[in-house]
C-alpha cells in the first residue's frame, strides 16, 4: 500500500509515491530481510551510493542522477531529498545529450552532507542547504573518506581525502573550501579508507598505506594482478578484494588478502568463490567482515579463523534473477545491513528483532504530514475570497480576506523559548589565546574535564539547576543527581552515588599568574612516595608506570641503563624513576613528577604508534583496553631495545657470589614442571640458562624475558589425517578466559587455569592436507615466568551462540556476580590513609592474595592460598598491583588507578607522619598517594570499580635482584654531540664558541653554586572554559618546550666591586634541537629565540639533542650541586626534572615578602645591581649570571643586616612607587636607594646609633623618600 507522504520542515519533496515491500521475518542463518523498497517508476534511477547516518536513525541513498535521498527508520519513510549533482551537457549546441552525474560516495558529519561525484564534491547541510561545491580541475574522482579513524559521533571530519584518475591524494578544508595538502601515488585511485593508517586501493592492484600524519607512504603491497575494487579496515587488519586475469580475460579475484599493519604482511587469506567485489567491517565484532558480490550473494565472515558466521542472498521484488548491487553498509549498531543495486532498489536485513541505527542517536526532527488544499472550482463570477488558504484561515472566516478582518481580532504570537547555555548539552566553548575561540564537542578526550548533559525538553528555571551544580567544572556534588521528570517538568533525584573521593578524578586548578605551582599538592599526597600530574594528554598511562616503579627488577634495570639512541624508553623510564626517588626523599616527601619527557619520546617511535597506546590516534574508548595495549608496548619496546640499541654508560654491578648461585640453582631444579614435559624444549632450556646467569649480565631484552616471558605449547591433531603438529609461542601476559555462563560462580583458580590451558577443536593449518583442517588443539604452559601479568579488561571468550552475548557482556556479567555489595572498605575523609585490617579478615574477595601452580602428567593445576606455605613443591605467586578502572557515572567520565603492594625496601620510605603504620599497599589516584587496607585492594564493585589488570610475582623469583651502580658519570661532560655529524664542516666552523667546557679539575661537586637558566618556545596555547558560575577553568594549560639551557660557573662570595661577566663564564650552553613545525611561537621577546636557532643545519649556536642536554644536568644533580637561578619552579618543570629542595637557590624567593607579588628578575637586577638587562630580548647567560650576583648581594646584606625584610621591604617600596615599571627608575632614585641601603648597613654595624631616615638629592620622587623611612 501507498505509504501517507510526508513533509519536510524545509519544503516538500519532489511529488511521487513511495514503494515499500514487507517480507516476512524469516531467519536466514541470523539474518532478517526486514524490507526491499525503492522508488518507482518506467524507468527508475539506478542507485549507486548508501550509507548509515552516524548521528540520527537516517539512511542515505545516493543515485545515478545525482539525487540524495534519505529514509527515517525504522520505517524507513522518506526524509530530504534534493539533487546534488547536475548532468553536464555534451555535443553541440543545437544537439546535446545529457551525461549522468551518479553519487559515487557520501560522507556524513554532524553538520554537512558531502557527496561525491566523477567532477565534484558538493557539501549541503543536513537540511539540503548547499553550503560549497568544489569542482575546478577535478575530474575523474572515484573515491573519498574522512580525516578521522572512523564516523565518531562525537568528532566533526573538517577535512576529508579524496582521489581518482589523477595520481593524486588530496585533502580537502571543509570550512575554507580548499586543498590543502597532496599526496602523490603512482597509480590512479579506486578506493580510500581512513584506518590508523590512509589506505588507498589502486588501479594497479597495489594496497598503499600512507601516514596521515607526515603525508609519507609506509608501505606498498601487490595485492591483485589488474585492479582493487574494495578496501575494509579494522584497528591493525587490512582486507582487499580485486580483479585478476586469466588467459588474457580480466576475472573476479576470488582470494580476500588480509593484512596486518603491526607485523606488514598478509598472514591470512579468505576465499569467496562467488566474486567479491564489497567488503565492509562489521563495527561491533573484532574481525568479522561482510563480503558481497554484485550478484547479491554475500557473507559475514570471521577473517582470522575463516568461520562463516551468517550468509544470503537478495531477492529481486520482480523474481528476476538480474541483480547488480552497487554499494552496501553497516549502521555503526551493527544491528542492520543495506544493499542498494541498480534497478533503484534499497535491500535492508536487521541482524536481531530489536534494531536501531546508532547506539545513542541524536534526536530526528519529526516531520508533519503535508495536509493538502482542497480543490475549489473557479469561474469568471467567482469571487476571490473562494480561494482562500484553508491552511490560514478557519472554515468559518473562509470568506474573509486578511484585509476584512476586524480591529477586535488579534493575533498573539508567544515570545520564542530562551536558549539553554551549551554546556547544559555537553558543548564547550573553549578559549585558545586572547581572540581564538574554538569549540570541543563531547566525547574527546579531556581527562580533567567532567561533561555533563541534560535533556532537550527542559522547562524550568535555569538558575535552579545551575544553584546544583559545583563551580568544579560542572559535576553535581550533592548527594542525588539531577534529572527531569519528562511528563512534570519537575527535577528528581536518582540515587547514582559516586565512588569515594579518594578515588575520583581530581584536576588540577591553575592558579592565574602561578600556574600549575600555585595547587597545593601536598593536601594530596603526605607519603614518602611520588604522585603524577594528570594534565599532559595521555594521562593514562600514569598507574602502569607506577606498576613498572614497584617492580625492582625493572626499576634497577632502568635507573643503570642508558642507551645510545636519542629516543629510548628504557633511558626514559630510568630519568623518569630517577626523579621519583628524589621526589619522595629526604625534603622533598609528597612531590609529585611529570611524564613529560616519556611522552614526548613516545611521540617520537613509530612501533608506539603502530600500537595505538595515545588517546588521540586510537580508536578505543576505554583507557583499561589502551592500558594494557601500552604494557604490551613497554615491554616489547624494551626487549627491541635490548636488542637493536647501543649502551652508552655502563657501571660495574655487584657480582653474585657462588653461594647465591648455587641457592638459585637448586630453586630453579625444584621447579614443579615435570622434567620430561617442557623442560626438554629448546626455548625452555635457553630461558633458565638465561636466569641462572644472574641479573648482571642481562641485557633488557634478557631481562624482560626472564620476568615476563612464559612458554606454551600447542598441539594440533588433525581430524582428517590424524597428524599432530606442535607449536611453541611465548607469552608476556595472560588474558583471562571468563565463563559464557554465569549462574553460578567460578573460582579464580578455575578462571586461571583455563586462560593458560584450554582443549577445544577449532580450524587449524594441516602441513599434510595443505589446508585449513578441523582439528583437536590442546593448549599448555611449559614454563612459568616470575611475574604474572593477567589481562582482565579484553575477555578471552568468542560470542556465545546460546547466550547471544558478546564478550565484554560476558565480562560484565561475571564481575556483576563476583563483585562485592560493598560500596567501599575506605574509612578515612582525607588522605590520611585506612591501612588497617583488624575486622576485615571475613571479608569476602573473589581476588586472591596468593596461589600456586603446579603441574601433574600434562596438567595445569591452580590452588589459591592467603598467606604463606611451608614445603609446597609448587609455583607459588603473591598479589602486587591492581590495575583498575573507576567509573563516575555523576561526572560521565572513567579513568585508571593502580594499588600497589611496596616491597619490604620500600617500605623503609613509607614514613607516614601523624598515622599509622601501613601494611605496604597503595592507592595511587596521579597526585593522590594515600596507604590502603590490603582488603581493599581487591575489593570490586561493578558499579564503578572493575579490575583491568592483575599482576602477580613469585614468592622466591628466581632472578636475583641486586644492587646496580648509578650509570651516568663525569664522562658525560665530554661526550660528542650526536648532532654534530650531521652538520656540514662549513656550518661547524661558523658556529659561535658561547661557553667553555668544564675541565676534570674544575669539576663542582657537593655543595658548590652554579647558576642555570632556560628559555622555552610554546607549542600549544592555554584552553580554558567559563563554568556555571562564571569562573574560568582552565582545560589545558599552555604547553613550553625546552629550548635553550645555560650553566654558569659560580664565583666566590665577596664584595659588590667584584661582580664581573668574566669570572662567571659558561660550561654549557646548549640549544634543543626542535622541529620547526611542533613551534607555534618562539617568544623572541622573553626567550630571544628566532626561526631557525634550534635547526642544526641552520642554526649557529651549539644545537644539540634534549637527552644530551639532560644527561649533563642530572650528572650536576647528583654531584649534589646548588642551583642558582630566577624562577627555577618554571625552568625545572619545563626540564622535566627533580632537584631536592636543599639544592636549590631560588633568587625569586629571596627577595619576596609573604603575599605580595614575584619580582621580576628586570626590576631586581635595575634596582639592587644597577645593571639593565633584557632590554631587547632575554639572554640565559646574561639571566643566569644576573641571578648568581643577586644572590651574591643578597648574602652580603644577609651578613650585615639583622633582618634581611628591611631590605626587601625598600625593594618593594620602590616598586609600588614607580608601578613596577622599569623605565621609570630613573638614576636618581637609584642613587638614594643605594645610599639607603648604606646607611642602613652603617645603623646596623653601630648599634648605639639611632635610626636615621635616607637622605634624597633635590630631583628624587618626594613619595618615595616618604616610603623609604622606617
Amino acid at each position: 500500500p501507498q505509504q501517507q507522504q510526508l513533509q519536510h520542515p524545509l519544503g516538500p519533496p519532489p511529488h511521487h509515491h513511495h514503494h515499500h515491500h514487507q517480507h516476512p521475518q524469516q531467519p536466514q542463518g541470523g539474518l532478517f530481510e526486514s524490507a526491499i523498497f525503492g522508488e518507482p517508476g518506467m524507468h527508475p534511477a539506478p542507485l549507486t551510493a548508501v550509507r548509515f547516518d552516524p548521528y540520527q536513525e537516517l539512511l542515505w541513498v545516493g543515485d545515478r542522477d545525482g539525487r540524495v535521498v534519505s529514509y527515517q527508520s525504522p520505517t524507513m519513510e522518506k526524509y530530504t531529498s534534493w539533487k546534488a549533482h547536475s548532468a553536464p551537457y555534451a555535443g553541440s549546441f543545437r544537439k546535446s545529450t545529457k551525461i549522468p552525474s551518479p553519487v559515487l560516495d557520501l560522507l556524513l558529519t554532524d553538520t554537512r552532507v558531502v557527496s561525491l561525484s566523477s567532477n565534484e564534491i558538493v557539501t549541503r547541510t543536513r537540511g539540503g542547504l548547499k553550503m560549497s561545491t568544489t569542482s575546478p580541475g577535478l575530474q575523474g574522482l572515484t573515491t573519498m573518506c574522512g580525516s578521522h579513524q572512523h564516523a565518531n559521533p562525537d568528532r566533526s571530519d573538517r577535512h576529508l581525502f579524496f582521489g581518482g584518475r589523477s595520481e593524486l591524494i588530496k585533502m580537502l578544508d571543509l570550512e575554507r573550501n580548499a586543498v590543502v595538502q597532496e599526496i602523490q601515488l603512482s597509480e590512479p585511485i579506486v578506493r580510500l579508507v581512513r584506518g590508523r593508517h590512509l589506505c588507498a586501493g589502486t588501479a594497479g592492484g597495489k594496497l598503499v598505506l600512507v601516514d596521515p600524519r607526515s603525508n609519507r607512504i609506509r608501505q606498498s603491497f601487490a595485492c591483485h594482478s589488474e585492479s582493487v575494487t574494495d578496501v575494509a579496515v579494522k584497528g591493525d587488519k587490512v582486507v582487499t578484494c580485486g580483479t585478476g586475469t586469466r588467459m588474457g580475460h580480466s576475472i573476479k579475484d576470488s582470494m580476500l588478502k588480509v593484512y596486518d599493519t603491526r607485523i606488514m604482511r598478509a598472514p591470512y587469506t579468505v576465499s569467496f568463490h562467488e566474486g567479491p567485489e564489497l567488503l565492509r567491517f562489521h563495527p561491533t565484532f573484532t574481525s568479522t567482515l561482510l563480503i558481497s558480490s554484485t550478484e547479491g550473494n554475500f557473507q559475514l565472515r570471521d577473517v582470522t579463523s575463516d568461520m562463516i558466521d551468517n550468509s544470503g542472498h537478495l531477492s529481486s521484488p520482480d523474481g528476476s534473477s538480474n541483480l547488480s548491487v552497487s554499494s552496501v553498509d553497516i549502521s555503526s549498531s551493527g544491528d542492520m545491513i543495506s544493499f542498494v543495486d541498480r534497478a533503484g532498489y534499497v535491500h535492508m536485513f536487521k541482524l536481531s528483532e530489536s534494531y536501531q541505527v546508532n547506539p545513542y542517536s541524536h534526536p530526528t526532527l519529526p516531520l508533519e504530514p503535508i495536509r493538502r488544499k482542497p480543490a475549489v472550482a473557479m469561474t469568471e463570477e467567482s469571487p476571490l475570497t473562494s480561494a482562500t488558504d484553508p491552511l490560514l484561515f478557519p472554515e468559518d472566516e473562509q470568506a474573509n480576506l486578511f484585509s476584512h478582518w476586524g480591529t477586535p481580532s488579534t493575533v498573539y504570537m508567544p515570545h520564542p523559548p530562551e536558549p539553554l547555555p551549551g554546556w547544559l548539552f555537553g558543548s564547550r566553548i573553549i578559549q585558545k589565546d586572547f581572540m581564538q575561540v574554538i569549540q570541543i564537542t563531547p566525547g574527546e578526550h579531556v581527562r580533567n574535564l567532567s561533561q555533563h548533559s541534560l535533556p532537550e525538553q527542559l522547562n524550568g528555571d535555569i538558575n535552579n539547576i545551575v544553584s546544583l551544580l559545583s563551580s568544579e567544572g560542572g559535576v553535581v556534588e550533592s548527594e542525588a543527581e539531577v534529572d527531569v521528570d519528562a511528563a512534570s517538568n519537575k527535577l528528581i533525584t536518582n540515587s547514582v552515588q559516586p565512588p569515594p573521593k579518594i578515588y575520583r578524578l581530581r584536576p588540577i586548578r591553575h592558579h592565574a599568574k602561578l600556574g600549575v605551582a600555585g595547587f597545593d599538592f601536598s593536601r594530596y599526597n603526605r607519603t614518602r612516595f611520588s604522585g603524577f600530574e594528570n594534565t599532559l594528554t595521555n594521562s593514562y598511562m600514569n598507574p602502569i608506570l607506577q606498576l613498572l616503579y614497584f617492580l625492582p627488577s625493572v626499576r634497577k634495570h632502568a635507573l643503570s641503563t642508558v642507551y645510545k639512541e636519542e629516543f629510548s624508553v628504557t633511558s626514559e623510564l630510568g630519568f623518569l624513576f630517577h626523579m621519583m626517588d628524589l621526589a619522595g626523599s629526604g625534603d622533598s616527601k609528597g612531590r609529585h613528577v611529570e611524564a613529560r619527557n616519556l611522552l614526548t619520546t613516545l611521540k617520537h617511535i613509530e612501533h608506539a604508534h603502530q600500537a595505538a597506546v595515545f588517546e588521540e590516534e586510537s580508536d578505543e574508548p576505554q583507557y583499561s583496553r589502551l592500558a594494557e595495549k601500552f604494557l604490551t608496548f613497554i615491554l616489547q619496546q624494551l626487549r627491541r631495545e635490548g636488542k637493536e640499541f647501543t649502551p652508552l654508560v655502563l657501571s660495574p654491578a655487584k657480582q653474585v657470589s657462588k653461594d647465591e648461585n648455587a641457592t638459585k640453582e637448586k630453586d630453579e631444579d625444584s621447579s614443579t614442571n615435570d622434567e620430561d614435559e617442557g623442560r626438554d624444549t629448546e626455548e625452555g632450556k635457553k630461558g633458565d640458562a638465561t636466569k641462572a646467569r644472574g641479573q648482571q649480565n642481562l641485557n633488557t631484552e634478557e631481562l624482560v624475558d626472564s620476568i615476563f616471558r612464559s612458554v606454551s605449547s600447542t598441539k594440533n591433531t588433525c581430524l582428517s589425517c590424524n597428524t599432530p603438529t606442535t607449536l611453541s609461542h611465548h607469552h608476556y601476559h595472560y588474558t583471562l578466559a571468563y565463563p559464557a555462563k554465569t549462574q553460578d560462580v567460578t573460582s579464580f583458580a578455575t578462571v586461571l587455569k583455563n586462560s593458560v590451558s584450554s582443549v577445544k577443536q577449532t580450524h587449524a593449518w594441516c602441513e599434510t592436507c595443505h589446508s585449513f583442517q578441523l582439528s583437536d588443539q590442546s593448549k599448555t604452559i611449559d614454563t612459568l615466568p616470575d611475574t604474572f601479568v593477567l589481562h582482565c579488561s579484553s575477555a578471552a571468550t568468542s560470542l556465545s551462540a546460546s547466550s547471544g552475548r558478546g564478550a565484554d557482556q560476558v565480562k560484565d556479567d561475571f564481575w556483576e556476580l563476583v563483585g562485592n555489595k560493598e560500596d567501599s572498605l575506605w574509612g578515612g575523609k582525607g588522605v590520611d590513609g585506612d591501612s588497617g585490617d583488624q575486622g576485615r579478615e571475613s571479608f569476602k574477595h573473589w581476588i586472591p592474595f596468593n596461589f600456586e601452580v603446579s603441574k601433574k602428567k600434562g596438567k595445569i593445576n591452580v590452588q589459591e592460598f592467603d598467606g604463606t606455605r611451608v614445603g609446597s613443591v609448587a609455583d607459588s605467586y603473591q598479589l602486587v598491583a591492581v590495575i583498575s578502572e573507576i567509573k563516575n557515572h555523576r561526572a560521565q567520565s572513567s579513568h585508571l588507578v593502580a594499588q600497589v603492594r611496596a616491597s619490604t625496601e620500600d617500605k623503609q620510605r613509607q614514613s607516614l607522619e601523624g598515622g599509622k603504620e601501613s601494611a605496604g599497599w597503595y592507592l595511587f589516584n596521579d597526585f593522590t598517594v594515600v596507604p590502603i587496607s590490603k582488603y581493599e585492594s581487591v575489593h570490586v564493585n561493578p558499579r564503578w570499580k572493575v579490575p583491568v589488570m592483575l599482576v602477580y610475582t613469585r614468592t622466591t623469583p628466581k632472578l636475583a635482584v641486586i644492587e646496580q651502580s648509578n650509570s651516568i658519570g663525569d664522562l658525560v661532560f665530554n661526550l660528542p654531540n650526536p648532532l654534530e655529524s650531521k652538520v656540514p664542516e662549513p656550518l661547524q666552523q661558523r658556529k659561535k664558541a658561547s661557553y667553555i667546557p668544564l675541565s676534570p679539575s674544575e669539576f663542582p661537586g657537593r655543595g658548590d653554586l652554579i647558576s642555570i637558566d632556560a628559555e622555552f618556545v610554546r607549542i600549544a596555547s592555554e584552553e580554558a572554559i567559563q563554568t556555571p558560575g562564571g569562573r574560568r577553568m582552565v582545560v589545558k594549560p599552555v604547553q613550553f618546550l625546552l629550548a635553550r639551557v645555560s650553566v654558569v660557573r659560580s664565583w666566590k662570595v665577596g664584595n659588590l666591586k667584584e661582580f664581573d661577566n668574566e669570572l662567571m663564564e659558561p660550561f654549557m650552553d646548549d640549544y634543543i634541537s626542535t622541529p620547526e613545525s611542533q613551534i607555534q611561537d618562539y617568544l623572541t621577546r622573553y626567550s630571544g629565540l628566532r626561526p631557525g636557532d634550534l635547526d642544526p643545519l641552520r642554526s649557529p649556536h651549539h644545537v644539540t639533542t634534549l637527552k644530551h642536554t639532560y644527561l649533563k644536568l642530572r650528572r650536576l644533580v647528583d654531584r649534589g650541586c646548588i642551583f642558582v637561578g630566577h624562577g627555577l619552579v618554571k625552568d625545572f618543570r619545563i626540564l622535566n626534572i627533580v632537584v631536592p629542595r636543599s639544592q636549590v637557590i631560588d633568587t625569586v624567593d629571596l627577595y619576596y615578602l609573604e603575599g605580595q607579588r614575584k619580582l621580576s628578575l628586570r626590576f631586581l637586577s635595575a634596582l639592587i645591581l644597577g645593571l639593565g638587562i633584557q632590554q631587547d630580548t632575554h639572554d640565559s647567560i646574561e639571566d643566569a649570571r644576573t641571578a648568581l650576583a643577586l644572590y651574591n648581594t643578597y648574602q652580603i646584606y644577609a651578613s650585615k643586616v639583622p633582618k634581611m625584610t628591611t631590605v626587601v621591604e625598600a625593594v618593594y617600596a620602590v616598586g609600588r612607587k614607580i608601578n613596577w615599571n622599569v623605565d621609570d627608575l630613573t638614576p636618581a632614585i637609584q642613587r638614594d636607594f643605594q645610599a639607603y641601603l648604606e646607611e642602613e648597613l652603617l645603623v646596623a654595624a653601630t648599634p648605639s646609633k639611632p635610626p636615621v631616615s635616607c637622605q634624597f638629592s633635590k630631583d628624587a620622587d618626594a613619595e618615595v623618600k616618604q616610603e623609604l623611612k622606617f
